[in-house]
């Protein structure tokens, strides 16, 4: 379903946390990262998609 919403609204900020976190918890870090990372793209000032990419970067050990 995220990914419906990604594929019908590209420009979708929101869309893209969405398939972030549905990513995010089929243990895909490295695609939810990008999700979220592009989210903040598209709105600098989505905070829980700042967040959530910093959580996953945390579990990439990309941060000690």
């Amino acid at each position: 379903m995220a990914r419906m919403a990604v594929a019908f609204n590209r420009e979708h900020a929101r869309a893209r946390y969405v398939l972030g976190l549905t990513l995010f918890k089929a243990a895909e870090p490295a695609a939810a990262l990008e999700s979220f990372q592009e989210a903040t793209r598209l709105d600098p000032n989505y905070a829980e998609a700042w967040i959530n990419a910093g959580v996953v970067q945390k579990d990439l050990g990309k941060f000690k």
